[in-house]
């Protein structure tokens, strides 16, 4: 079985996109349909959702 990191050894490597540095170059689209509100702003859980995934602690 080959290992997605040795097929692409810069993926977690450091990117930079003008002046701004990514840590990484994994990127995720902010999508979590189930949470989602059409009429108002997002709820306290899908908030707190996206503060655990942007500090790493949820894995899809």
């Amino acid at each position: 079985m080959v290992n997605a990191f040795e097929s692409f050894p810069r993926l977690l490597s450091p990117l930079k996109i003008g002046n701004v540095l990514f840590r990484k170059r994994m990127f995720a689209a902010p999508v979590n349909s189930a949470d989602i509100v059409s009429d108002g702003p997002p709820s306290l859980d899908l908030v707190a959702y996206f503060e655990r995934k942007a500090m790493g602690g949820i894995m899809g």
